[in-house]
Order: structure tokens, then C-alpha cells, then sequence
């Protein structure tokens, strides 16, 4: 029998004490994760659902675009401050760029453009500690240095790039050395950021950046910056992403078919040698070959493949020659390190679970949730 004195149970949502109290802090602090604490409001617990549909309305209607607070963030830890001498190594260096500086005093303000394509946005965050502990690294001669590069755009409501690049070491932990946000994808702005971490640690450290590999998606961007600032660098695939691009290029296929091509592509993968995988190669497109005119479809879809991850005819000598993105298999990786991503990856999925879709950020919220972690 029902018990009147027993009350039923409260739905979940957002009692109007939550959303003031929820408006009080985003108007004080758009990243709103660090700013709210554990405390007692009326009401039943809402779910998290619920308060990031709010939140995203909230800030919907009530959009900021101003840069002032990125601007006076940037000024208090810029690299070309007058603090840069006296910042200890677990103080936040952010690289930015300059403006002039018209009165010749030796003072300069941090600038980082309007996110259009002659004044793109970018701003990277590290410390000393970080670029430190990269170098000691690079300087052992027992070690190897594997610099991961990564991008998303789940990150800020501006759908802007945040890169985070670091190294791995053979137990598959990740290491981070710069987060580095940017409003554009192109090669000047991956060039931008690796010749800002050349140029402060030569000028800090009296060091050359240089990792032994480089692994990075297939990006053209990502390739030809790494190609013109890291030349003595080998440029290493992404297994996961080549395995990724094949299932989806290969969906429409039949099954048999696409067993054949990953089986073929594994087979490749796993060479120990230069001279295995050439002649593993070249029988695999021999074959391969061999029914392109009984099979149309499969013709199509296995020269795409074969262009982008094996060899391509270079369209000036007209010779055959490996891929950008052909360096994939296991020989071409140190031993014992990862051959994906997989390390950066993992570490960089706090953020991105933090900054999801329901829940992007500002570019001054993006800052606090890396210096936050950082911290």
C-alpha cells in the first residue's frame, strides 16, 4: 500500500538556485569546471547532461569574443617578456607573437592575431621544466626521442586546432612538451610552432631540437613542416591511422575482399627488413595487379591505397618512388616504442573528454584547463 507520508521521488533537473549559481561562476570564469566546487543547493542532483545542455545555452546566448583576456594572459608569461629571465622552470612560458616595437625601448606586447588567414591566431603553452626534460632526452645517448605530434578540434566553440606534441618512451608513457592552439592547419603555422621550441632552446639551452622520429597522421602540413624544420628526422606513420583510413576507404567492398587487403597490409606492416618489405611489395601489387580488369571497383579503391601509403610516380622524374606516408612499418621504429600514437593519444584524452562537443570552450577556458593540468 502506498505510505502519504513518503514523498516520491524528485525528477533531476535544475533548480533556479543551480542556474544563478551556474551563471554566477561561467560570468566569472567561462571554464567552468575549475571554478565550481562541491557545495549544497536545494533540489535534486541534476545529471551531467543536464548541466552541460545548460551551460551550453548559457553561453549561446551570451557569447564573448573579446581576446582581452588571452591578451593579458599571454603578457604575463610571453617568452619575449622581461620576465623570461627570471621565470623558474615550472612557471608557464606561453609562445606568442610580438608587435613592434616602435620605441625602440626593448619592450614588446604579446599579439596573436584575429584568426584570419594574414593574422592567424596561435599561442603555445610549455615551461622550462618541460623543454628540459625533453633535452635530457635528446642528450642521453642510450635514448631514443620519438616526438609524437596530435591535433583535435574538439576543443574550443571556435573549432580551432590544438596540437599537443611530445615523446614516448618504450613503456608507452607520453611525456608532454608543448600544447599549441592555432586557427589555421597550414604548413607556416606547424613551421611557426617548431621553430619557436628551436628557437628557445637554443637561446635557453644552448640546444639544437632534433628527435630522432617524428609521427605525426597523415597531414600534409604536419609532413612538410616536420621535413623543413626537423631535415635529420625520420618521419614515422601512425599505424592506427593507416588501419583507420583502409577500413573506411574499403567499407564498400566485399568482406572477403577487405580481409584480403588488411591481411596484405598487416603482412607489410610487420617486415623486419628493408629488403623483406620491397620484396613483399612487390609481389603484393603484383597480385594485386593481376585483376584489376576482372574487378573495376577493387581497382579503384586499391590504387588509392597504394598511391597514399606504398608508392607513388613523381610528377616530375615520372619514376616510381615510396610515398610520403609509406614509412609504417616496423623496421622503420626504434625498438620497443610505440608504432601509433597510442601514448599521446591516451594522455591527451582527459582533455578532449573535459572539452567535448557539449562542452567547447573559450580560448582563455582552454588555457586555464592546460594550465590547470600542468600545474
Amino acid at each position: 500500500m502506498e505510505n502519504p507520508a513518503v514523498d516520491s521521488p524528485q525528477i533531476a533537473s535544475l533548480s533556479v538556485e543551480m542556474k544563478q549559481y551556474l551563471e554566477t561562476k561561467l560570468s566569472e570564469d567561462s571554464f567552468y569546471y575549475l571554478s565550481i566546487k562541491d557545495g549544497v543547493l536545494r533540489g535534486p542532483p541534476p545529471t551531467q547532461e543536464q548541466v552541460q545542455t545548460y551551460v551550453k545555452r548559457w553561453r549561446t546566448k551570451h557569447r564573448d569574443d573579446t581576446v582581452k583576456p588571452v591578451i593579458d594572459f599571454c603578457r604575463a608569461s610571453f617568452y619575449n617578456g622581461q620576465s623570461s629571465e627570471t621565470r623558474s622552470s615550472t612557471d608557464l612560458l606561453v609562445f606568442c607573437d610580438i608587435e613592434e616595437d616602435v620605441d625602440n625601448t626593448g619592450h614588446y606586447s604579446p599579439s596573436i592575431g584575429d584568426g584570419s588567414d594574414n593574422q592567424p591566431m596561435r599561442v603555445g603553452l610549455t615551461s622550462y621544466g618541460l623543454l628540459e626534460a625533453y633535452l635530457s632526452v635528446q642528450c642521453d645517448p642510450r635514448a631514443t626521442t620519438v616526438l609524437h605530434v596530435d591535433s583535435t578540434h574538439n576543443t574550443v566553440n571556435t573549432r580551432y586546432l590544438v596540437f599537443i606534441l611530445g615523446i614516448s618512451d618504450p613503456s608507452g608513457r607520453y611525456f608532454p612538451m608543448v600544447y599549441y592552439c592555432s586557427s589555421q592547419r597550414r604548413t607556416q603555422d606547424t613551421v611557426w610552432c617548431l621553430a619557436f621550441i628551436k628557437r628557445v632552446l637554443r637561446e635557453r639551452f644552448a640546444a639544437t631540437f632534433s628527435p630522432n622520429f617524428v609521427m605525426t597522421d597523415a597531414d600534409d602540413a604536419q609532413y612538410n613542416a616536420s621535413v623543413d624544420q626537423l631535415p635529420t628526422s625520420c618521419i614515422l606513420m601512425c599505424w592506427f591511422h593507416v588501419s583507420q583510413n583502409i577500413k573506411y576507404k574499403t567499407q564498400r567492398l566485399p568482406a572477403i575482399t577487405r580481409k584480403m587487403i588488411f591481411r596484405d597490409f598487416n603482412t607489410l606492416h610487420f617486415c623486419t627488413s628493408m629488403q623483406e618489405y620491397r620484396t613483399k611489395k612487390d609481389s603484393i601489387i603484383s597480385c594485386w595487379s593481376s585483376y584489376y580488369n576482372d574487378f573495376p571497383r577493387f581497382k579503384k579503391i586499391a590504387k588509392q591505397l597504394i598511391n597514399q601509403w606504398i608508392q607513388c610516380i613523381n610528377p616530375v622524374t615520372r619514376h616510381v618512388e615510396d610515398s610520403r606516408f609509406s614509412k609504417w612499418q616496423i623496421f622503420h621504429s626504434p625498438p620497443g616504442y610505440a608504432v601509433t600514437n597510442n601514448p599521446l593519444e591516451q594522455y591527451h584524452k582527459t582533455l578532449k573528454i573535459i572539452a567535448n562537443t557539449l562542452s567547447s570552450h573559450e580560448i582563455s577556458g582552454l588555457i586555464a584547463s592546460l594550465t590547470y593540468r600542468h600545474a
